[in-house]
């Protein structure tokens, strides 16, 4: 008895809809499996991804292991410190870095360097300048600078025409203070 009602699953009542909602379904579920392989295939891409950067994380930490171990080897060798500092703050690299620091009438009359074991420079500096203000606004731009550390003024003739000594430590452009 059917009292009206479609009856679901009987035999031989079609899905309907004919030729036309055959290739609207036929397209929804391309799509879908389009979508499926997509979704997979991105994943995949980023699973490799984080593979190759876990990889490359490794390898750079042991590259910085191996560096801080041979930086610690030379370290101890007081001779091979001393040689690299020489490198590092050769007279050339130490004149280089002061040059952007001086101001108008303020000029290097002498330079000692003293190389030490912890690879860095002692500098005394003979400083001539034409008035003290010049001297004051030098020995500003000496404090911050970032290659010379532990500035320490000496003597120094006041007022007009100056002539004074400073020492600072040198250190080399990107290296640790």
């Amino acid at each position: 008895m059917s009292l009206g009602l479609p009856e679901f699953g009987a035999a031989g009542v079609s899905g309907g809809g004919g030729p036309v909602w055959g290739f609207i379904r036929s397209l929804g579920l391309a799509a879908l499996v389009y979508s499926l392989a997509s979704c997979a295939l991105s994943w995949n891409a980023g699973r490799l991804a984080r593979e190759a950067l876990d990889r490359a994380r490794g390898e750079a930490t042991l590259a910085r292991s191996t560096a801080d171990e041979a930086r610690k080897r030379l370290s101890k060798n007081a001779d091979w410190s001393i040689a690299l500092a020489s490198v590092e703050s050769s007279p050339q690299h130490i004149l280089a870095d002061l040059n952007p620091l001086l101001p108008a009438g303020v000029s290097i009359a002498s330079l000692r360097v003293e190389y030490t074991s912890e690879t860095t420079a002692r500098v005394d500096l003979g400083v001539i300048s034409v008035s003290p203000e010049a001297y004051d606004r030098f020995l500003r731009a000496l404090a911050h600078s970032r290659t010379f550390t532990d500035i320490k003024p000496g003597s120094e003739n006041r007022p007009g025409p100056l002539r004074a000594t400073v020492s600072a430590v040198h250190r080399p452009a990107g290296k640790a203070s």
